[in-house]
């Protein structure tokens, strides 16, 4: 292939090319799964099952890790085929773990934003991995008495909502 990114392509067609990128990650591994990749509005989102339900765990890893690392490789790999205007972000779901994990900080959020907005103060989350402050603000974006933001640098990274 050339040094030159492709601009032609549709979401279809990225979401393709990433599952079977995953799935040849996976196989090397020696694990064997059906993927299928949706349009997430500004994403692609591959969902992945398993043949042998116990590698879930070994494609999720401890508190995620394995599967941040497939994600960031995937990401990494198609940014080196697409254009910028033309990529879209792809997350990893595997098993549904990260629908229910969306599911359940969506309606924490939901709560906390409720006590900011009856309360009218800003609320600060602390200890929280850029994909659940991502979550969280887009959980929230719909919000329009609410606002959403991030503030500090690294390891002390918080997510303000304010009522």
């Amino acid at each position: 292939m050339s040094d030159e990114t492709m601009t032609d392509v549709n979401e279809q067609e990225q979401g393709e090319l990433a599952a079977n990128f995953l799935s040849k990650m996976l196989s090397f591994s020696g694990i064997e799964a059906t993927i299928t990749a949706s349009d997430e509005n500004d994403s692609i989102r591959l969902n992945v099952t398993p043949n042998d339900s116990e590698d879930i765990g070994l494609i999720v890893g401890v508190q995620g890790r394995t599967r941040n690392s497939y994600q960031l490789l995937l990401n990494r790999m198609l940014g080196k085929i697409f254009d910028r205007e033309s990529l879209k972000r792809v997350s990893i779901d595997v098993g549904g773990l990260i629908e229910e994990r969306e599911e359940r900080l969506g309606a924490m959020a939901k709560r906390i934003a409720e006590s900011a907005r009856s309360q009218q103060m800003q609320i600060e989350l602390t200890g929280m991995n850029p994909a659940d402050r991502r979550m969280v603000h887009m959980a929230l974006s719909n919000e329009s008495d609410l606002q959403t933001y991030s503030t500090n640098e690294g390891i002390a990274r918080r997510l303000v909502i304010v009522g």
